[in-house]
């Protein structure tokens, strides 16, 4: 079915994982890959003067910041919540400081995976409102 989906972009099945994933996350994956490969292999960045007007200027920004959290920030926040995660306090449960050492990482795991999400949403909205510029010239 993938394979039929994505025909003319071939390019992309070598992109995504061979775990089973949810459609929440094959959409990030297909997106990111997208954003990705126009910028690396498609010159995305030279295709357009930049610098036209305002708008323009805007979009180059947001360009940036998305590929700078999907290469760049992304896996250094999963390594992190990774390694919460891996590292989770190894506390006996009638130890007295059970529940407070065990609040305090789950609190910062817990905020990590938010931060996590909310910026890959803020991604993924910028990458559908700028699609047209992903179209190959």
């Amino acid at each position: 079915m993938i394979k039929t989906f994505f025909s003319k972009q071939r390019w992309i099945i070598d992109k995504l994982p061979l775990e089973k994933m949810n459609a929440d996350d094959l959409i990030r994956e297909v997106l990111f890959n997208v954003l990705t490969d126009q910028i690396e292999n498609k010159q995305l960045l030279s295709k357009f003067s930049w610098d036209n007007d305002e708008g323009s200027r805007a979009i180059r920004k947001e360009i940036d910041f998305c590929y700078s959290w999907i290469k760049e920030k992304r896996p250094l926040s999963i390594e992190k919540i990774n390694t919460l995660n891996d590292e989770f306090p190894d506390v006996p449960e009638d130890d007295s400081i059970w529940k407070f050492v065990n609040e305090n990482h789950i609190g910062e795991l817990m905020e990590n995976q938010k931060i996590l999400f909310e910026k890959d949403n803020q991604v993924l909205k910028s990458i559908i409102g700028f699609r047209e510029y992903l179209i190959e010239l």
